[in-house]
């Protein structure tokens, strides 16, 4: 997945657009409720957030698909993350 930390939009590595990442609260992972490995629940918006750790694109269209209003939780630092280049989207 790429993601685009200026405008918090995430793709597909194909340039597909996925979900742009806004969350007005700032609740820490641990802080959260968990709901199995790698999702938690969110006291504050009630949504499930899925730590995308280990997710591939079709994984996240999937969720998208069954859940619409799934929270992430994404490190820049993970692995299957590629930061955009902020000025050319590549």
């Amino acid at each position: 997945m790429k993601f685009n930390p200026i405008t918090q939009d995430l793709y597909t590595d194909d340039g597909a657009f996925l979900k742009k990442l806004n969350c007005k609260f700032d609740v820490s992972w641990e802080h959260m409720e968990p709901i199995d490995k790698s999702a938690r629940n969110c006291a504050n918006c009630k949504h499930s957030v899925y730590n995308t750790e280990n997710y591939s694109d079709s994984d996240l269209i999937d969720l998208f698909h069954q859940s619409p209003q799934a929270c992430l939780r994404l490190d820049l630092n993970q692995a299957n993350v590629r930061i955009l280049n902020i000025t050319s989207n590549e």
